[in-house]
C-alpha cells in the first residue's frame, strides 16, 4: 500500500505533462520538481533539454489534488476517487542560456539532497527527480520550511516559485464546454 504522499505524487504525475526523458548518455538533462503544499497551488515544474536549448514546463493544478484521495476513517485505507476531474493549466517556454536558475542547477549535486518524507496527510510534500542522462536521483521531503537544515531543498523550492512565472500562462481544459441547444 502506498503512503499518502506517494499516492498524492502519483496523482500529480497522472494529471501533469509527460516526462520526456533524455536518451541514455546523450548529455541532456531533465529536472522535475513536484510541489504539493498543504496550502497554496500544487505545481509540477519540469526543466529539460529540448534540442539545443533548455525548456521549462509548468503544470498548475487549479483544484486541490488532495481532494482526489479518500481516507477511510475506520482503517485509514487510501483510495483515489476516479470521478473527480482536476482542471489544470500548462505553460511552457524556452530559457535563455545565461539564466541564473540554469546556472544554479548545473552546480547542484542532487544526489546529496536529503530524503525525508513523512506519511503525514497535513504536511507539505516535495518531490524531485533529476537525470543527466547517465544517472538519476529521486528524492522527497516533507515540511522543509519547518526545518533549518535542508538548505539545498529550500534553495530549489524558493527559486522554483520565480521560475514558475517565466512561461506565459495558458489554460488547457480537459473537457470542452458544450453549448445548450
Amino acid at each position: 500500500m502506498l503512503s499518502y504522499p506517494l499516492l498524492l505524487e502519483r496523482q500529480a504525475a497522472r494529471y501533469s505533462g509527460v516526462m520526456d526523458l533524455p536518451p541514455p548518455h546523450s548529455g541532456r538533462m531533465y529536472l522535475r520538481l513536484v510541489r504539493l503544499a498543504q496550502r497554496g497551488r500544487e505545481t509540477v515544474m519540469d526543466v529539460y533539454t529540448s534540442g539545443n536549448r533548455m525548456r521549462i514546463r509548468v503544470t498548475r493544478f487549479l483544484a486541490p489534488l488532495r481532494e482526489t484521495i479518500k481516507v477511510d476513517p475506520m482503517d485509514g485505507h487510501l483510495t483515489t476517487i476516479p470521478d473527480i476531474k482536476i482542471p489544470i493549466e500548462v505553460s511552457s517556454d524556452y530559457l535563455d542560456p545565461w539564466d541564473s536558475f540554469l546556472k544554479m542547477i548545473s552546480k547542484e549535486n542532487f544526489g546529496n539532497f536529503a530524503h525525508d518524507l513523512s506519511a503525514d496527510i497535513d504536511a507539505d510534500h516535495y518531490f524531485m527527480f533529476y537525470t543527466n542522462s547517465s544517472g538519476y536521483t529521486a528524492k522527497a521531503i516533507s515540511n522543509p520550511h519547518a526545518k533549518k537544515w535542508p538548505e539545498d531543498w529550500l534553495r530549489l523550492i524558493n527559486r522554483s516559485y520565480g521560475m514558475e512565472l517565466h512561461p506565459p500562462r495558458r489554460l488547457f481544459y480537459k473537457d470542452r464546454i458544450e453549448e445548450s441547444v
